[in-house]
């Protein structure tokens, strides 16, 4: 709590105030909606070239200056703060849901270490730190968890679109819509533009990436 209040923009006022998010199916209305999985791949695909930006031959199509943009804020320790609140400020942009639909949550995350790699369990028995991921309705929208990817066996998938898994402990506070404001202003003014033509230049982007993914299939 005190290194969200010092680190991040956050309304944070009392623990009592954190909740556990377990998660939900994705609304229908929104899983079926023509841009989310245009948003949800364009997410992952940044957060891939973000993570592995510093190996020269891996292949993106992922601007360098957006690349750039990613990796400051994974430097700063706000990788996940930087991928929702871009999550959350595409879905209302692309008019995939809405304020009242979503809330951006602030909190940490916490699960046992599970590994096949002996080497691993050398960092811990046990992961835990500072965390944030959006909610559409009752559903979980957390891209960035990947970061746990080694750490933690997610299965099938390395994030979570909808349900939290069972040993993975989710805890946060839902913050108000200021908190994202202020979030997508720094965003901005680091970029000399406004924050409606910083989340213009992330919807263009990802729109090449989908023509681009069209024409070579």
């Amino acid at each position: 709590m005190d290194y969200l209040k010092k680190n991040w923009n956050s309304q944070i006022k009392l623990v009592d105030g954190f909740e556990y998010f377990k998660g939900d199916q994705i609304p229908l209305v929104v899983l079926t909606h023509p841009e989310f999985i245009k948003i949800i791949l364009y997410i992952s695909q940044l957060y891939c070239a973000v993570l592995n930006g510093y190996k020269q031959d891996y292949p993106t199509n992922i601007s360098k200056a957006i690349r750039e943009e990613g990796s400051y804020y994974e430097q700063e320790g706000k990788l996940c703060v930087y991928l929702s609140v871009l999550t959350y400020c595409l879905l209302l942009h692309h008019n995939v849901t809405t304020d009242k639909s979503m809330r951006y949550v602030q909190g940490y995350y916490w699960h046992k270490t599970e590994s096949h790699d002996p080497l691993v369990y050398l960092m811990g028995n046990e992961h835990a730190g500072t965390h944030a991921w959006i909610c559409v309705d009752k559903a979980v929208i957390d891209m960035s968890i990947r970061q746990q990817e080694l750490f933690f066996d997610f299965e099938s998938k390395p994030y979570i679109l909808g349900k939290v898994p069972d040993k993975l402990w989710l805890k946060g506070f839902s913050e108000p819509k200021k908190t994202i404001n202020k979030y997508v202003d720094q965003f901005s003014k680091r970029l000399n533009c406004s924050s409606e033509e910083w989340v213009e230049q992330h919807s263009q982007q990802m729109q090449d990436l989908d023509d681009k993914t069209e024409k070579e299939g």
